[in-house]
Parts: structure tokens; C-alpha cells; sequence
């Protein structure tokens, strides 16, 4: 991952929602990183910091939005100016 990485998706192993927040990102042209924290210890250290414990968590350049909650998601993208 690279330090221009906008908008993070942490996830873990057989997560629905998980498919449907990454589905409604891809839809609305958001480039995104998949952290799957089953898979990537270094990801589960940064999920954990952030002080969750269910997924989906999308950071949004320091913004976090907890599942699949589209007003939030959207308020977010829309102050971080990376998408209207």
C-alpha cells in the first residue's frame, strides 16, 4: 500500500457485507484497499488501533465508517473531496 492510499476497506474472512460495501465503492469509481485482517497482520494491527471489532471499517483518509452505511460513506467521501 502505497502513503496515497485514500480510502481502506478492512475485512475479514466470509464478511457479506463486506462484498457489498467493496461492490458499492467499485460502482462509484473509489479506488480502495482490501485489508483482509484474517490474512495481513499488519492490517489486523491497524483494524485493531482503530478500535473496532466488526467489519466492514472503511477509513476514509482518518474518517471511519463502521458496515455498510451508505449515508455515512457517502458524507465522508464527499468531505474528503473524493467523490460528489
Amino acid at each position: 500500500m502505497n502513503s496515497s492510499t485514500r480510502v481502506k476497506v478492512y475485512t475479514g474472512d466470509f464478511c457479506p457485507i463486506c462484498e457489498i460495501v467493496e461492490r458499492y465503492l467499485s460502482e462509484k469509481d473509489v479506488k480502495y484497499v482490501k485489508i483482509n485482517v484474517d490474512e495481513d497482520p499488519v492490517g489486523r494491527e491497524e483494524f485493531l488501533k482503530l478500535g473496532y471489532e466488526n467489519f466492514p471499517v472503511i477509513d476514509i483518509e482518518g474518517t471511519t465508517v463502521l458496515g455498510y452505511n451508505v449515508e455515512a460513506i457517502d458524507k465522508a467521501l464527499r468531505e474528503k473531496g473524493i467523490a460528489h
